[in-house]
């Protein structure tokens, strides 16, 4: 694994499966979108995503605050078939 690299503007995170993550700005965030291209289907029971629906709304939020912040939205499960497309704000 790389050494940890502390750039001005985003927070450092925990090294999460040997890799290490960060927190960008809000500025570049809300530039952002998320995008999932699914390969095969997806079920409750078989890779399908969770989403906390309207949680993009509440702004940005820390990442030790994420699975408490989470637990107040409704859960929404994805479910899809191949070549869907999941695309998502990030704030």
């Amino acid at each position: 694994m790389a050494d940890r690299v502390d750039i001005s503007s985003y927070k450092t995170g925990p090294a999460r499966g040997g890799v290490w993550h960060c927190e960008p700005p809000a500025d570049i965030l809300e530039d952002m979108l998320f995008a999932r291209v699914h390969l095969d289907n997806n079920t409750a029971d078989r890779g399908s995503m969770e989403i906390d629906c309207s949680s993009h709304q509440t702004g940005l939020v820390p990442a030790k605050e994420a699975e408490q912040t989470a637990n107040t939205y409704n859960l929404e499960i994805t479910d899809a078939t191949a070549a869907d497309v999941l695309t998502l704000p990030m704030l």
